[in-house]
């Protein structure tokens, strides 16, 4: 019986019609710890422009390292506050399409720690001594068993370009270097957009699939094959959703966030063309800015903030042209709106069963 009534809850609280602004569905979920983000990075050398070499190590695949200028040999020492036992090692590679091939020939070794400094090789594995590369935001991946004799713990790790006269570069290209161990367990909001449709409203640049701005990583953007005055984007979720807020992130990279600029977010009927709502973003020209993140609510416009289809779009300017509508991210969140055949189908099955147990 306890059962039964626990089940009508949870049913009675689930439908809420489509008037729930401000509850954000959450899910729990299971991941590896990543220690390196605990860590401090040390590059062997001058690095381009300066950057620093903890970028390898921030949690952000769209930032990265490598050297001043071409070398033979280049390196990264990472140190860990404490001794760490490792599941796995990733080295993951730069998230575009510009010179995969300065991630290739290297070597990862874990060190002893000596007072406080590098000390001995514990363990070490070289990878893809054969000239190969993980591509455009490939991860190498990397297990105690590369190394079987050695030790896959301790305080510091380092990566390092194997020299070789033959190869002069602007090594060693790293986007990221996760140093895992155990895992953590957590609950984070639904973002509804993942896994969304998008259309794009013309050619993009390379072809680029519209789903760029819905694949949960804020490195790779979508913008128009050619400058133009007005651009957009239709992204259809996979269920209606009552909105709580959107996030739609600038491009991260550095590169010509002004493409973000002077645009119209509406939400559309069940039709997919209907504005129910709509809001008009930047109109003053600004921008949000590298990795900037324009938070868009219900307060901002008028109607009705829920729905399954987003449009976001460049507003037509003949004065302004240029590759938009550049973005690198859309996220939704809020409350999934239930769709009221399945529900009522619930409630029947429930209520049968309910007078069968009589």
């Amino acid at each position: 019986m306890i059962r039964t009534q626990l089940t009508v809850a949870l049913i009675l609280l689930g439908w809420t019609g489509a008037s729930v602004h401000g509850q954000i569905d959450t899910i729990t979920v299971t991941h590896p710890i990543n220690v390196a983000l605990d860590g401090t990075a040390t590059a062997s050398g001058a690095t381009w422009a300066g950057w620093d070499p903890n970028f390898i190590i921030d949690g952000d695949i769209g930032s990265i390292n490598h050297a001043s200028e071409p070398v033979e040999q280049f390196g990264y020492t990472i140190e860990l506050p404490s001794v760490v036992a490792f599941d796995q090692i990733n080295v993951v590679g730069r998230n575009s399409d510009c010179c995969v091939n300065r991630l290739t020939n290297y070597r990862v070794a874990i060190l002893d720690d000596a007072a406080g400094m590098p000390g001995a090789v514990l363990w070490s594995a070289d990878v893809r001594t054969d000239g190969s590369n993980s591509g455009p935001g490939g991860v190498d991946e990397l297990l105690a068993d590369r190394d079987p004799a050695g030790t896959f713990a301790g305080r510091w790790v380092s990566v390092s370009k194997i020299p070789n006269p033959a190869e002069v570069d602007y090594y060693l290209q790293i986007a990221e270097v996760e140093l895992l161990s155990g895992t953590a367990t957590e609950t984070i909001p639904i973002n509804y957009a993942a896994g969304a449709s998008v259309t794009p409203s013309g050619p993009t640049w390379d072809n680029w699939d519209g789903v760029r701005i819905v694949d949960g990583n804020t490195s790779t953007v979508n913008h128009a094959a050619e400058p133009v005055t007005e651009f957009g984007y239709l992204i259809e979720m996979p269920q209606e959703v009552d909105i709580d807020h959107i996030n739609i992130v600038n491009r991260v990279d550095g590169c010509c966030p002004e493409r973000l600029t002077n645009y119209r977010v509406s939400i559309l009927d069940a039709d997919g063309v209907t504005p129910i709502w709509s809001t008009d973003v930047r109109t003053d020209g600004t921008n949000s800015g590298v990795a900037g993140v324009d938070v868009i609510n219900e307060a901002m416009g008028a109607g009705s903030f829920s729905g399954r289809f987003i449009s976001i779009d460049k507003i037509p300017d003949a004065s302004q042209s240029d590759y938009y509508l550049q973005i690198a991210e859309v996220e939704v969140f809020g409350h999934a709106v239930p769709e009221p055949a399945g529900w009522w189908l619930i409630m029947s099955g429930l209520v049968c069963g309910l007078r069968r147990r009589r």
